[in-house]
């Protein structure tokens, strides 16, 4: 399996949170799309374990959705027409 360049890893983490499509991320950085969804899932465990670690048992009296939420809710449920 190749090894891919930091910079190019950067490069995608910052187009995922940018909310662009894994297609134009492959088509910009030159990898395949499932390498950029194989990055978004690690990407995702690694955000688990370190939210685990450092906000375990900690109250929330008020919690504040962004529109990263909102955003990935709305592709989800569009109906095509």
């Amino acid at each position: 399996m190749k090894r891919i360049i930091r910079d190019k890893l950067l490069l995608m983490l910052n187009m995922l949170l940018e909310v662009s499509s894994i297609s134009s991320i492959a088509r910009i950085v030159g990898v395949n799309y499932i390498t950029v969804q194989k990055l978004m899932l690690d990407s995702v465990q690694v955000c688990k374990i370190f939210h685990h670690k450092t906000v375990m048992d900690e109250d929330a009296k008020q919690i504040q959705c962004d529109k990263y939420g909102t955003s990935f809710r709305t592709r989800s449920n569009a109906v095509w027409t």
